[in-house]
């Protein structure tokens, strides 16, 4: 399964679970920040994601001088 589709499943999920927009929006921008950080596309595919995509964002948030509220909040809502 591609990365994007299993996103695009877990946002209608969430969807119908009937979380707030704001929520569903926080997990889109995390989302977005984590595969941008990663250089993930369309054809990424999920076997193909490791854990040090994680620890690479985090990383690179921390070198852009992004608070560890932030990187907390980012990855509490993505998880």
């Amino acid at each position: 399964m591609r990365l994007m589709d299993a996103f695009q499943e877990f946002i209608e999920a969430k969807t119908a679970s009937n979380l707030a927009e704001k929520t569903l929006k926080n997990y889109s921008q995390s989302f977005g920040f984590w595969t941008n950080c990663n250089e993930f596309n369309d054809e990424t595919l999920c076997k193909d994601v490791k854990e040090n995509s994680l620890y690479r964002f985090i990383n690179s948030q921390k070198n852009n001088d992004v608070s560890a509220n932030s990187i907390n909040h980012y990855l509490i809502k993505s998880h």
